[in-house]
């Protein structure tokens, strides 16, 4: 039962932690694609 928790915890926390740094990389490189209209927008043009 304890493996199982901690097993479930670590996943979580791998997932909470990819998702953190995807965030931080959007945040980060924002400027740089902002004059660029968005992929869905992009989709809508065509």
């Amino acid at each position: 039962m304890i493996i199982y928790a901690a097993t479930a915890f670590s996943t979580l926390v791998v997932i909470t932690l990819g998702m953190a740094a995807c965030g931080w990389y959007r945040h980060l490189h924002h400027h740089e694609y902002e004059p660029l209209p968005s992929s869905s927008e992009q989709v809508n043009l065509r």
